[in-house]
């Protein structure tokens, strides 16, 4: 080898190792470095817990796969949900793995914002309680939370009573109507149980009760039982709402009404029935009549925009069925006078026969323990006036689902420390003094009551996620901090006082000992305990708990609404995907169309075609919404179905906290409109007329679907229930004509996929979409791309 080859192979080799040295390291992602006994991978493990992504309490498993929580499914031997889950409950994951979360504590004063550890953040909280305790005014701490009927719901209360503090549970949608209407009528102050799987004819005033309506989960399976096609024979479907919402679009009978007539409607229905006879037999005649009194079957017919001949169609309808059940109490169709619209619907339930059948006291539902809606007027009110001084919010976001009117902002101001234990950013937590971030529900132990006779068992699914530096979401239990800040602020020897539990999971286990003596006593509580974390919880019958029927007096008169009286009726209605505005910022719920209107990340003010002839509207044209309360601006979408006297807005969007990337600046939130003074009912959403005024602006929505219209195309087929008898098969349709190819068919040798809807079975709850985007890592494009049809 000559001189000048040798320097040619040396330079070459340098160049090489030189250009490899610069080049990036390869990363690996381990989500263990010692991964558990129990952990192959590869291979799922299942863990069972609670959804809480609303109050409905269903039971989910979560597969984890190395470490990771990466689907969510229903868990099937739960009672509520029995195996499926709701757009929002599949969603869940994307709350925690969210980027927006709370990394750990939060400070904040007039200096700016930093960043504590647990220990310094517990003790200043700590020392502030504990001297408000020390003078006595303990009455000036105030712990408002979500609906908590489990343990962390016993612990609150015993740390409030400790500390002589008040404590109130806040639900924005708490169907307190229902309640009120149970206790004049049969003097019980709860929410029944709904048992619509075994009713033949289901007659709705405005209860969504496949969208958000107290457990939509629980009452889609049941509806779909009641529903289907068996035995030459289905159930009848009959609701009455000015909107064609999901729920109204899946009756068979769907009856538009003017807004607020829903108890004028009810109470002619009752009447019918006694004047025709046609009541059950052995209830209390005199004292219906008594009650149906005021009731004017022409009147209603006139108030309602519901022809007589169809309100005595209703209620013979509902009269034969054997049973029946009526319900209502919807939040868009509650009214300063919703509880006499819910005390006629107690009184046709009694009058057909279908109160301990259809209508089950004793299984309550746990929103009859949310705090009424007074109660948090008259905490703005105390604040306002200077009387608190903690105020402690457990995922609850006032500043959002309480109208600006109440003056709940302002109040705020006025209390010296605010405490919030969201670990996500909302409205609230950014005027928080103190954020001390819980764990996420999949991180957590608790359990959850969603009714009597059945308790969900939470357990952590995961660890903590984290990366090379340590924690990323450095949050802790509320339970375990108010443990922690308890046995500060009123110290005692180890093992002793009212906080001597060192964990919440240790609280938690000691009060499932209670349970395991109750529901299995004869069962070793190890074994009782490591079988309910298996199953998801604990749950037996309850039976129905025998009631009197009490006289109550209606007057018939439609809902009073204030503002212009040329104006239209809002209908402020909840979002089956966003629910009180809490699931906003999660993608998939932002990308997931509108049932209805397959509107995606915004929201609109759904306009009447002849209010938007009127004004010379069309889809995607700015309005100006107005009430005697305030205003927002929002796109309109232009409906044919929607009732001539009114608009509709759906709650959930609207947000304005800086944090949260996916939903801040996203629509406008209409509760912005309302009053807030408390009624009977609680918060009457359905309270005010308002005006809308062209602001000569657009912003076109995403909407994924251009039309929906068939065109002549017969995509949606169906056949009528004669015609089904005869068929013996529900949706049976003529073969198809062969159509000559030039091509072969194809082969499939293994398996061919092919997938079945049972269109009577599904409801559009759209459930589905969240789970195959889950499934399938289908990514997230955002408003412009959907506009442009991807």
């Amino acid at each position: 080898m000559n001189r000048r080859d040798f320097f040619k192979i040396v330079g070459t080799s340098a160049g090489a190792v030189a250009a490899a040295g610069c080049g990036q390291a390869p990363e690996r992602i381990l989500p263990h470095v010692i991964p558990p006994d129990n952990l192959v991978p590869g291979v799922p493990a299942w863990f069972s817990t609670v959804c809480r992504e609303c109050p409905a309490g269903c039971g989910v498993i979560a597969r984890n796969r190395e470490g990771r929580v990466v689907k969510l499914e229903g868990n099937p031997d739960h009672p509520v949900n029995g195996g499926t889950l709701c757009i929002r409950g599949q969603a869940a994951l994307q709350g925690l793995y969210n980027p927006d979360r709370l990394r750990g504590p939060i400070q904040r004063d007039t200096s700016g914002e930093r960043s504590i550890k647990w220990e310094e953040a517990e003790k200043f909280l700590a020392e502030r309680l504990a001297g408000l305790v020390k003078q006595g005014r303990g009455k000036r701490i105030v712990v408002v939370g979500q609906l908590e009927s489990g343990s962390l719901g016993r612990l609150m209360d015993a740390w409030a009573g400790a500390l002589g503090a008040e404590r109130l549970t806040y639900e924005p949608f708490n169907y307190e109507a229902i309640r009120h209407a149970s206790r004049l009528v049969f003097g019980r102050d709860a929410i029944p149980h709904y048992a619509l799987e075994d009713a033949n004819v289901i007659l709705s005033f405005g209860a969504d009760f496949l969208e958000t309506w107290l457990s939509p989960v629980q009452y889609a399976r049941a509806f779909t039982r009641m529903h289907a096609f068996r035995d030459g024979k289905a159930g009848t479907f009959i609701h009455v709402e000015p909107r064609l919402s999901l729920t109204a679009a899946n009756a068979d009978e769907w009856v538009r009404n003017v807004p607020g007539t829903e108890g004028p409607l009810a109470l002619a229905i009752l009447k019918v029935i006694l004047d025709e006879g046609i009541q059950a037999p052995g209830v209390d005649v005199a004292l219906l009549r008594a009650a149906a009194k005021s009731a004017d079957l022409e009147a209603a017919a006139r108030q309602s925009g519901v022809g007589s001949e169809t309100i005595k169609h209703l209620a013979r309808a509902f009269a034969k069925a054997k049973p029946g059940l009526a319900i209502g109490g919807g939040v868009a169709a509650t009214d300063a006078d919703a509880v006499e619209c819910q005390v006629a619907i107690h009184l046709l339930n009694y009058a057909t026969g279908n109160t301990g059948r259809t209508v089950r006291f004793g299984p309550d539902s746990a929103f009859g323990k949310a705090s009424p809606h007074a109660g948090m007027v008259a905490l703005t009110q105390a604040m306002a006036r200077g009387e608190v001084e903690v105020l402690l919010l457990n995922h609850a976001n006032p500043l959002f689902t309480l109208p600006p009117k109440l003056g709940f902002a302002d109040a705020l101001k006025k209390v010296p420390l605010v405490v919030s234990f969201s670990n996500q950013p909302d409205e609230t937590t950014e005027r928080a003094h103190l954020v001390l971030p819980d764990t996420h529900p999949l991180e957590s132990w608790g359990d959850f009551s969603p009714r009597e006779g059945v308790v969900g068992l939470m357990q952590p699914t995961m660890g903590h996620v984290v990366d090379s530096t340590g924690r990323v979401f450095d949050s802790k239990a509320v339970g375990d901090v108010l443990l922690s800040v308890g046995r500060q602020v009123l110290p005692a020897p180890a093992g002793k006082g009212p906080f001597r539990w060192q964990t919440f999971a240790e609280y938690l286990k000691d009060q499932w000992r209670g349970i395991a003596r109750e529901y299995s006593p004869a069962t070793p509580f190890d074994q009782f305990w490591e079988e309910a974390l298996r199953r998801g919880g604990i749950w037996k019958p309850v039976g129905a708990v025998p009631v009197q029927a009490r006289g109550a007096p209606l007057s018939g008169k439609p809902a009073t609404v204030e503002g212009d009286a040329q104006g239209l009726a809002l209908l402020a209605y909840p979002s089956h995907r966003f629910y009180d505005g809490r699931g906003a910022n999660i993608p998939w719920l932002q990308e997931a169309p509108d049932t209805m209107t397959q509107v995606t990340w915004d929201s609109w003010v759904e306009v009447p075609a002849e209010t938007a002839k009127k004004l010379g509207l069309r889809g995607g044209d700015l309005v100006r919404v107005a009430s005697p309360h305030g205003a927002v601006e929002l796109p309109a979408y232009i409906s044919d179905s929607l009732h001539p006297g009114a608009v509709a807005i759906p709650i959930g969007q609207g947000h304005t906290a800086e944090r949260l990337r996916y939903a801040k600046d996203r629509g406008a939130n209409p509760i912005a409109l309302l009053s807030g003074q408390a009624a009977p009912a609680g918060l009457p959403f359905l309270s005010v007329k308002v005006t809308l005024t062209r602001t000569g602006g657009r912003r076109p929505l995403a909407i994924a679907q251009a039309t929906h219209d068939q065109d002549d195309r017969e995509i949606a087929q169906h056949v009528g229930l004669a015609a089904a008898r005869e068929l013996e098969l529900r949706g049976a349709v003529p073969e198809k004509a062969s159509h000559p190819s030039m091509y072969p068919d194809l082969k499939y040798p293994e398996y061919r996929w092919g997938m079945a809807i049972d269109l009577d079975a599904c409801v559009g709850c759209q459930a589905c979409v969240i789970a195959c985007k889950a499934e399938n890592n289908v990514p997230v494009v955002g408003k412009e791309q959907v506009a442009y049809g991807r």
